[in-house]
C-alpha cells in the first residue's frame, strides 16, 4: 500500500532521531513535527500497520528494516533538495527546509538524479564533506546542512561554523566516524558528517 506524504515524514523524523541506535517515543516524534501525542500514536498505528515501524504502546518506536530502508531514501531526497535550494540557489532556510519537504513528494528519480550532479559539482569546486575526509585530514567547518533535527544535533556537540575540525579513526565500513572538534572527541555516524561541509 502507498505511503502517504505525511507518513514519510513521520519515517524521516523516527528516521533522524534513531540515528546511532537511540531511541525515540511518541513525545520525541510529536515534539519534532509539531504535532499532538495522540496525531503520533495514529500515524504509528497506521505505520505499522504497514509493516514499516515496531511501537508498543507507550514503548519504543523503531523503524523495521523495510522502514528504515525507505526513510533513509526519504532523507537523502530530502537532504539533496535542502542543498540545492539553500546552498545553490541561496534560498533562505526557512523557505529551503519548507520548498524541500514539498518537492520531495513530487519529482520524478531523473530531475532528482540531475540536480544531484549540479549539486556535487557545485559544492565539491571549493569545499568537501567531512565524510569524504580520511584519517588525519583536517579543515574548518563552513556550513551544516540538512534535515533540521541532525543540525540541531551537530550544533548542539559544538560543530559550528568555524570550528576545526579533524578525522581521527574511520570504522572499517566507514561508519561511524570518530572527529576531534574544538578539542572534543566525537563520535558521527556517516549520515550525520555528510551534511558537514569543510574548507581544507
Amino acid at each position: 500500500m502507498p505511503v502517504t506524504h505525511r507518513l514519510e515524514d513521520y519515517l524521516k523524523a523516527i528516521f533522524l532521531l534513531t540515528l546511532g541506535g537511540r531511541v525515540t517515543r511518541v513525545k520525541e516524534i510529536s515534539e519534532a513535527l509539531g504535532v499532538s501525542r495522540s496525531t503520533v500514536t495514529s500515524a504509528l498505528r497506521t505505520l505499522s500497520e504497514k509493516g514499516l515501524v515496531k511501537h508498543e504502546h507507550y514503548g519504543y518506536v523503531e523503524l523495521t528494516p523495510r522502514g528504515a530502508e525507505l526513510a533513509r531514501a526519504l532523507y537523502e531526497r530530502n537532504k539533496l533538495l535542502h542543498v540545492f535550494l539553500r546552498e545553490i540557489l541561496g534560498v533562505n532556510e526557512e523557505v529551503a527546509e519548507r520548498d524541500a519537504c514539498s518537492m520531495e513528494h513530487h519529482l520524478s528519480a531523473e530531475t532528482l538524479e540531475k540536480i544531484k550532479e549540479l549539486v556535487v559539482e557545485a559544492m565539491r569546486k571549493d569545499n568537501r564533506r567531512l565524510s569524504d575526509l580520511g584519517p588525519g585530514e583536517e579543515g574548518k567547518v563552513l556550513r551544516i546542512v540538512g534535515h533540521p533535527i541532525i543540525k540541531k544535533k551537530l550544533l548542539g556537540m559544538g560543530i559550528t561554523p568555524g570550528v576545526k575540525i579533524r578525522v581521527e579513526r574511520v570504522a572499517p565500513l566507514g561508519d561511524p566516524i570518530e572527529v576531534k572538534a574544538g578539542g572534543t572527541l566525537l563520535s558521527l555516524r556517516r549520515e550525520e558528517a555528510d551534511c558537514i561541509w569543510v574548507d581544507q
